[in-house]
């Protein structure tokens, strides 16, 4: 019996009932391969799909395909290996598009909803971050405690989706700790090609050293220190918060505002406020009835190629346990301050590139009944020299120091090393394979130094 199978045909066949954003145009054709059975069928003149979701479609499907041979003129529709791939793309397309579109002998309503699935854009992308690390650490009985071993510090999965490119939601999540956790998630919308409207679980403004630099670009193996630390002292360690954000962008600078509860925290009686109807206390019992407010602009000149240079401000009421004082369960309001001027902010794209960047944070003065707690100024500094050895390696330097108070001694941090990229090699993105071998020290100002020597590896896709 013949069987219907969906194959390329917009230079064989001229008439087309579907096409995909970036995928070749797609239409019907009957094929006398015994082997396909009924696994699909889009009729061309009804626009129907039938018994799409047969359980052993792909694997028939998939081993007919490998079969069949491109013959002009032929009975049987020809696919190539090529057209295998885009016929599977197509399908799970369809399939996460909606299951009730994917059911035998449904028939979309209009013209508007076959639109729907030309308009649909997909992107998958990835990080894999292995390393080896050696660590020696000074014990306060003068004992030295020595570690070596392997570990994995990123392996992260990218999902966008969108709808004419303006609408749609982004999912990142990280399988480095063998468990899956969310990293961002969010919906977006773009009016024109200047604004986009964020709302979800996601990075805002903040110092340009911490999540503005993405994990694909960092100078070293690590961020700057000023910039981790800084977020375990604010919003939490992830740098991310629940909040609504605006960005205006143009060709020469970028403006971001992000209303946010202040507290990073997925826990429902903190930053995570989403109690229903049936809850005990539609409060939990949690009294919060302030949010922060942050905000961020970038600038990068048309006259002076590679020069950056940006400010960050915000000011977080939550009081969250991020801010808690020392030796308190106390949690404080805080203003928070940053500036940077980047020349060549990317690893590679520049033959020197030299980078600083200062912060502070002005947490409040409290007091109640049992105790006071001070007002306190945190302030860290960073200053990065990388040089270029070639056009796929380069050596770099930084060096920072951090106050938890300014009255008190600061902590130093000392991070060089060495970066080679194949990919720069061949001629592609510096990021897309990277191999770092890096020397950190980090020394305490009240303890003693703390050594780490890192290989790592990183693979983009």
């Amino acid at each position: 019996m013949s069987s219907p199978l969906l194959v390329t045909c917009e230079e064989r066949f001229p008439s087309i009932f579907i096409s995909t954003a970036g995928a070749p145009k797609l239409c019907a054709q009957q094929t006398t391969h015994p082997t396909i059975g009924a696994a699909a069928l889009f009729r061309e003149s009804e626009y129907e799909m039938h018994d799409l979701l047969q359980a052993d479609w792909p694997r028939r499907a998939d081993s007919s395909l490998k079969r069949l041979s491109l013959t002009p003129g032929a009975t049987s529709a020809a696919v190539t290996a090529n057209c295998r791939s885009k016929l599977m793309m197509l399908f799970g397309m369809v399939l996460l598009l909606s299951a009730s579109t994917a059911k035998a002998h449904n028939k979309p309503s209009s013209s508007d909803s076959v639109r729907a699935v030309s308009d649909l854009d997909i992107k998958i992308s990835g990080t894999l971050q292995p390393r080896i690390s050696y660590g020696m650490s000074h014990a306060a009985t003068d004992t030295t405690l020595e570690r070596f071993g392997y570990g994995l510090r990123r392996a992260r999965l990218r999902v966008t989706a969108s709808i004419a490119s303006n609408v749609g939601v982004h999912y990142d999540v990280d399988f480095s700790s063998g468990n899956l956790s969310s990293v961002d998630l969010y919906a977006f919308y773009r009016p024109n090609d200047n604004l986009r409207l964020r709302a979800g679980y996601l990075a805002g403004p903040q110092p340009r050293s911490y999540i503005p630099t993405s994990h694909t670009r960092i100078d070293a193996i690590d961020r700057a220190a000023i910039g981790e630390l800084w977020s375990r002292r604010t919003i939490g360690s992830s740098g991310r918060d629940f909040g609504v954000e605006a960005q205006y962008k143009s060709s020469s600078a970028r403006f971001r505002l992000f209303l946010h509860a202040g507290d990073g925290s997925f826990d429902r009686m903190r930053g995570n406020f989403r109690q229903s109807i049936s809850s005990a206390k539609a409060t939990g019992d949690v009294q919060q009835k302030h949010l922060a407010l942050s905000l961020s602009g970038i600038a990068t000149p048309a006259t002076m190629p590679g020069l950056e240079f940006g400010a960050f401000a915000s000011y977080n009421g939550s009081r969250n346990p991020n801010t808690f004082a020392r030796e308190s369960e106390l949690g404080r309001r805080y203003a928070s301050f940053a500036g940077h001027i980047y020349y060549g902010a990317d690893p590679g794209s520049r033959s020197m590139r030299l980078k600083a960047e200062a912060l502070l944070i002005n947490y409040e003065e409290r007091r109640t009944a049992e105790l006071t707690v001070d007002a306190q100024r945190v302030f860290g500094a960073s200053l990065l020299g990388a040089i270029a050895l070639a056009d796929a390696a380069e050596l770099f330097a930084r060096y920072e120091r951090f106050w938890d108070d300014i009255e008190t001694a600061g902590n130093h941090f000392l991070t060089g090393g060495l970066s080679f990229s194949p990919s720069a090699a061949k001629g592609h993105d510096f990021r897309q394979e990277r191999l770092t071998l890096a020397y950190a020290l980090a020394q305490p100002a009240d303890g003693a130094a703390e050594h780490t020597v890192v290989l790592q590896a990183q693979f983009v896709f």
